[in-house]
């Protein structure tokens, strides 16, 4: 006995397996839907634990307080006037004043902001010092029982105690693209080095407290180079390895560059030979003349990434570098020497250093 294939329904069960299937989809993305939302809540979760532990780490009782600064302009320092000179006197209550580097790590974000207002205020490159006053103090016996096991030889009240003792960072350089940061962690690092200085080597010198914090501000042109002028005196002049660019314009930093990249076979001086390449270099955002400053320099290294820079100067010693890259084969490197007249300087190509250094 057989079966009719009209008693099997093929469509009939095509539908309900279709049916069947969409419905399995139905639960799967709302499975998906629902892990994704799972996933969502616990990284919420997370980064709120995390912030609420970073908060918990913060004591709001143990903030430092605002120093105030007074600004005094044009005020002398040593042989020179410093154009803004701020400073400010630490109370007795001020958290922190036992512990000099503490102290100055605190107060890190006030004293930027300050430097970076007098940048703007001025509309200018600075000069910038950072500088504390310290009171402190030594056995005026210190050098005496130094071998002893007798305790009571130090205990005494007879110190003798020197306030608000200076002790700043050297000049730095602050540009427009200066980072901030990294120059007030320069300038930490030099008063870290004048104190221990001072109270190491069995000085006996301890530091009580600090009793002011300093800035000095002054306005800064960095020099540049500009048209041609002749090599200075004492220097070799024949066969010397130099290429002195005869420009009547302020651009002999490009005409230099240029004259490496693309050498002439006779006169090489001459400004025509490389005037069909000018537009080959990318100075986009350098003024002409172009600064020495390492910042401008880098600038120009960055926008022609197939060139280095070294800078030399000339000296009554003889040749003395101002910048020296670090060595890349991959890159041309171009050595330029600054000379000057006093009045104005002038970038040289350096085409051939031995010479140079053996025309000493």
């Amino acid at each position: 006995m057989g079966v009719s294939r009209r008693e099997v329904e093929y469509p009939h069960s095509n539908r309900e397996l279709e049916e069947t299937r969409n419905r399995i989809q139905v639960i799967r993305n709302r499975i998906n839907r629902e892990v994704q939302e799972l996933n969502e809540a616990r990284v919420r979760e997370e980064r709120t634990n995390t912030e609420f532990l970073e908060l918990a780490q913060t004591d709001p009782f143990n903030i430092p307080p605002t120093l105030e600064f007074e600004r005094r302009e044009q005020v002398r320092v040593g042989r020179e006037i410093v154009d803004s000179n701020f400073i400010a006197f630490v109370p007795s209550t001020y958290p922190n004043r036992y512990d000099y580097h503490d102290f100055l790590l605190q107060n890190r974000n006030q004293i930027t902001r300050i430097i970076d207002s007098e940048r703007t205020r001025l509309d200018s490159s600075l000069k910038v010092r950072i500088g504390i006053y310290l009171t402190i103090k030594r056995m005026r016996n210190h050098q005496e029982n130094l071998f002893t096991d007798d305790i009571s030889a130090f205990q005494n009240d007879d110190y003798e105690v020197r306030y608000n003792l200076p002790f700043k960072s050297r000049n730095t350089q602050v540009f427009a693209s200066t980072n901030l940061d990294e120059i007030y962690d320069v300038a930490i690092m030099r008063i870290d080095e004048k104190i221990d200085k001072l109270t190491l080597r069995g000085s006996g010198w301890i530091i009580v407290a600090v009793t002011g914090v300093f800035i000095e501000v002054i306005k800064y042109t960095p020099p540049t180079a500009s048209g041609y002028i002749p090599l200075p005196k004492g220097m070799p002049t024949r066969q010397n390895g130099v290429i002195n660019i005869q420009n009547n314009d302020e651009k002999c930093f490009m005409w230099s560059v240029l004259a490496q990249l693309h050498p002439a076979s006779h006169h090489q001086e001459r400004v025509s030979h490389y005037k069909q390449y000018e537009n080959e270099l990318n100075f986009n955002g350098i003024e002409f003349p172009v600064s020495i400053s390492d910042t401008t320099i880098k600038k120009f290294e960055r926008q022609n990434p197939n060139i280095l820079i070294a800078l030399y100067t000339w000296k009554e010693n003889g040749l003395v570098p101002i910048r020296i890259p670090p060595k890349n084969e991959d890159k041309i490197l171009v050595r330029l020497l600054l000379i000057s007249d006093g009045e104005k300087q002038h970038y040289c190509w350096i085409k051939d250093l031995s010479k140079l250094i053996n025309k000493r």
